[in-house]
């Protein structure tokens, strides 16, 4: 008896099989792939970010005028608002000043986390950990330093970058001279990441 050529049913559902368990494992590796990519542009963004907190530090910031922005302090929550476009008493127009100005060798994009469009206003993207000295958790005004306040203002979100200023004092800088700094960011793979300041 002559065998009709082809595949019988058993060894295409093999092959079939076969088939989907290389796609799955194709997929997944290449899922794994893309977050390793996303958090390591997060982590570098993050890492110009500290650099160009670094410069200002070391450079002041000539472009706008109050007694707690100098050489040797960090930015001010009041200083980043302002440079988000946020009126601030006491600080010029808002539109005098961008974040690329004040932190030397950041761009934009440094701001914005992966697969954040850059049409979002960049206030919700890069935040300081509080924008008014009388609302809570901040009308006590102390560093929130990995506590809640932190964990609430990333809110388990990947699309942000939270900044925390800190005064001699130990308290949030709003219009004092900030002497150190912690950056925050939440990969998609693992904990919360904090960067802190060189000067300390």
């Amino acid at each position: 008896m002559i065998r009709p050529k082809g595949f019988t049913i058993v060894e295409l559902v093999v092959v079939m099989t076969i088939m989907a368990i290389l796609l799955t494992l194709g997929v997944a590796s290449f899922n794994s792939s893309q977050t390793k990519a996303r958090d390591a542009e997060r982590a570098g963004d993050v890492g110009t970010i500290a650099k160009g907190l670094e410069a200002r530090y070391l450079k002041g910031n000539p472009l706008v005028s109050a007694t707690y922005i100098t050489q040797g302090a960090y930015p001010s929550v009041n200083e980043i608002l302002q440079a988000e476009n946020k009126a601030v008493t006491g600080l010029s127009t808002p539109s005098s000043v961008t974040l690329t100005q004040i932190l030397p060798g950041t761009a934009i994009n440094n701001f914005y986390p992966p697969d954040v469009s850059q049409t979002t206003d960049v206030s919700t993207t890069f935040k300081v950990i509080c924008t008014s000295a009388s609302a809570a958790p901040c009308n006590g005004n102390a560093a929130a330093e990995n506590s809640a306040t932190v964990t609430a203002a990333l809110n388990g979100s990947t699309g942000v970058y939270i900044y925390e200023p800190i005064d001699a004092s130990n308290n949030i800088c709003f219009s004092a001279e900030c002497v150190r700094y912690n950056l925050y960011y939440l990969p998609e793979t693992g904990t919360m990441q904090t960067v802190a300041s060189a000067h300390q």
